[in-house]
């Protein structure tokens, strides 16, 4: 992948790297959501948060990876 299309994946793997931990972060130190996608859908499930963050984890670094291999050679 090259160009814009690989930086604009990367903000949308943090995006969702950030959303998932806001997310579970309200869930387990206060009574209240945080984040956007309760914004979006009427109380999601926890596993909605915690698959954020596992796809947002996964996309960050497959997108370093990509990263670091273009600027190796």
């Amino acid at each position: 992948m090259k160009g814009y299309a690989k930086g604009f994946l990367g903000l949308a793997g943090w995006f969702a790297l950030i959303q998932g931990l806001m997310g579970l972060g309200g869930r387990f130190f206060t009574d209240t959501e945080w984040g956007l996608l309760h914004r979006w859908v009427d109380t999601p499930p926890l596993w909605a948060y915690v698959t954020m963050l596992l796809v947002g984890v996964a996309v960050v670094a497959w997108c370093e990876m990509d990263r670091k291999k273009a600027n190796a050679g």
